[in-house]
């Protein structure tokens, strides 16, 4: 599962960069003089949007569902540890 979770991880890191990327080359077009906005470059930047946004909503998904397995098990180690501790007691 943290492994899945890793991968999720590089997919938000990819889109994060790229979308910072294609917006800093937004900005650095509107600086000139003589900027004419492409609708390709606009497109572009909106469809990386979308995917840095549907990878940062899988990432959580996987990064919750990891955590609550993490829980269960910690959860089950205590009740287990509880129970050796009593049938000590009483022996």
């Amino acid at each position: 599962m943290s492994h899945q979770v890793e991968q999720h991880r590089v997919n938000l890191d990819h889109y994060a960069k790229k979308v910072h990327d294609l917006q800093a080359a937004a900005e650095k077009a509107k600086a000139k003089s003589n900027f004419k906005e492409n609708p390709k470059d606009v497109e572009r930047l909106q469809r990386n949007v979308s995917k840095h946004e549907e990878a940062a909503a899988e990432y959580e998904m996987w990064a919750q569902q990891t955590l609550a397995a993490i829980q269960v098990g910690y959860y089950r180690y205590e009740r287990s540890s509880r129970s050796r501790e009593r049938g000590r007691r009483t022996s």
